[in-house]
């Protein structure tokens, strides 16, 4: 199910509209040929484990401590990109004057997509909602999570494989890993490589852009885990490839640059 996926990508890649292509590597930051997702991430709970209760018991013990604004902030996370983070670097900043960065964003959302979506084809976790009843995302969130007609399951399901046998196609989207999570988490720790002046605060809203998924009653604890590993995987693989490293140079450098930072 790559609805989720493709939604967090397309919200990233149409950034880059605003750049000549020129501007940024026309060579992929990482290709599925890099990354092996299916054997560096832990399978989910197994349906019906004591674990996979109390992953469900987790989800309703946060959402049952979270505050009126705490359920409101998971709302306005559930739509992805840059500017989610932009209190956290100054406020009333604004990604939209920043067309290098976020032509960088974009392209690296497009590039790593992949791994999310084979893990969510291959475990096709439910959603927490689809498991216990008595758990209600708040406003749209549920609906956001819809499965897109036509999608199809491209993970190697068979043997030697680590992905179970193929189930029925789902109403919702799966739940394994968070894309939000690792959205919220790689983003964290790209903009701490550029403005290291405020790792900790912007380490603090990636987590916490993952932790609205649990709040939401959308994700589970593991799924948010599990993206958050994902994320870090994905950028230390980047992290090899020149092109991506002189992208990164560059957007890093317009970022400081509207913050009055020094190079």
């Amino acid at each position: 199910m790559r609805k989720l996926t493709l939604m967090l990508a397309a919200a990233l890649s149409c950034l880059i509209g605003a750049v000549p292509a020129s501007a940024l590597s026309q060579n992929p930051y990482i290709a599925p040929a890099d990354y092996d997702v299916l054997h560096l991430l832990p399978p989910p709970p197994a349906p019906g484990s004591q674990a996979e209760r109390k992953d469900v018991e987790a989800v309703a013990e946060l959402r049952a401590a979270s505050s009126p604004e705490r359920v409101a902030l998971a709302e306005k996370d559930a739509t992805v990109g840059l500017n989610a983070f932009a209190g956290t670097l100054a406020p009333g900043f604004d990604f939209a004057k920043l067309p290098d960065v976020e032509a960088f964003f974009g392209k690296v959302g497009r590039d790593a997509q992949f791994a999310t979506t084979l893990g969510k084809d291959c475990w096709e976790r439910p959603r927490p909602f689809v498991l216990d009843s008595d758990i209600h995302p708040p406003g749209t969130m549920k609906e956001g999570t819809l499965a897109r007609p036509g999608d199809r399951n491209t993970a190697p399901h068979g043997p030697g494989s680590p992905c179970p046998p193929l189930g029925l196609v789902p109403q919702y989207s799966y739940s394994y890993p968070s894309g939000h999570s690792t959205f919220g988490a790689m983003t964290a720790i790209l903009l701490s490589d550029m403005v290291p002046e405020k790792r900790t605060e912007l380490y603090a809203r990636g987590w916490q852009f993952g932790e609205s998924r649990i709040v939401g009653g959308v994700h589970y604890p593991t799924d948010v885990d599990a993206g958050r590993i994902d994320a870090t995987a994905l950028v230390a693989v980047m992290m090899r490839s020149p092109d991506f490293r002189t992208d990164l140079a560059a957007a890093g450098a317009e970022l400081r640059a509207s913050l009055g930072l020094n190079p």
